[in-house]
């Protein structure tokens, strides 16, 4: 059995410690949210979230380690469900190799950077207009496309009218969300992504969405924050994009500028973002990670049931 959210885990763990030696089954859990921190900014009482936190991840860590492995979608998770069960594996939410199959778009927008995705509970938004600003200020020509963000169009979204109160909506190209085929054919037109910059939201942030595969797939270098452990280990390990120091917009409006300021660095960026998803982040590489798992639980069940 694999519980994919803790209820799941605390329903499945009465079923698994009541019939696990006459039915011979193996529980897993496959943990994808920071639940130690799933309270935090909800409640309105820092003290309560944090006591909810602790319950929540003290209950988790209970079951983890009466059950029969674990599986995060990154290292920090994974190391800290080692402490609990050493059947610990990192899964992370990487593509298929078809993703990639394409090769790198050598027609890209020049001069452009891309964000693809909500804005959330991010500061996404005030560091996009205020480097745009800094851009503008500097006499420096660039586009900041918008693949999602806050509406289905310009019309609708708060944000673009923000940027054309404040001067700078000249610097964006809102796409605002459309259907996925069309979204992705959009951001593979584009050399640079930006994540999303919400490390604030969590101490010692390890988030790794999706994202940040996604724009490695498509040949595309990628500007994260430092801030986040997790993106900047793959990022530096990689080679693949530039780490902004912190989550403001004058920082943001440097690493636009880096990223773009020596075409062969951002070219040998683009071609390493495209490699470690060919060899390394894929789902060809972490499916065989999968299937390990799954069949060492079966050699166990098996060699239970000879013996």
């Amino acid at each position: 059995m694999i519980a994919h959210e803790p209820d799941a885990l605390f329903v499945a763990y009465k079923y698994y410690k009541r019939e696990r030696k006459r039915r011979k089954i193996k529980l897993i859990f496959d943990c994808h949210e920071a639940y130690e921190h799933w309270h935090d900014q909800k409640l309105g009482l820092p003290f309560l979230e944090k006591r909810m936190n602790q319950i929540v991840m003290s209950a988790i860590n209970r079951k983890i380690a009466r059950i029969d492995g674990v599986t995060s979608v990154n290292q920090t998770m994974t190391e800290n469900f080692a402490k609990f069960n050493t059947n610990s594996w990192m899964l992370p939410s990487v593509p298929s190799k078809q993703y990639a199959l394409a090769g790198i778009n050598e027609k890209v927008q020049r001069n452009s950077t891309v964000f693809f995705g909500q804005f959330g509970v991010s500061r996404q938004k005030e560091m996009l207009l205020c480097a745009a600003e800094i851009l503008k200020n500097k006499g420096i020509n660039h586009t900041i496309a918008i693949i999602g963000g806050d509406g289905k169009s310009e019309e609708d979204s708060l944000f673009m009218r923000e940027a054309q109160k404040r001067g700078v909506s000249e610097y964006f190209h809102f796409y605002g969300w459309m259907e996925s085929e069309r979204a992705y054919k959009v951001l593979s037109e584009y050399a640079v992504g930006m994540m999303r910059f919400d490390s604030y939201t969590m101490p010692g942030n390890y988030a790794l969405p999706n994202k940040l595969f996604e724009y490695m797939a498509y040949g595309m270098a990628v500007i994260a924050c430092s801030e986040n452990i997790e993106e900047a280990g793959i990022i530096r390990e990689s080679d693949c994009g530039v780490l902004i120091e912190s989550e403001t917009g004058d920082a943001l409006a440097e690493g636009i500028i880096k990223a773009w300021a020596d075409p062969d660095a951002l070219e040998r960026m683009r071609k390493n973002a495209f490699c470690a998803i060919r060899e390394k982040y894929n789902w060809d590489v972490y499916g065989e990670v999968l299937r390990n798992i799954i069949e060492r639980q079966q050699r166990w069940i098996t060699k239970k049931n000879v013996f």
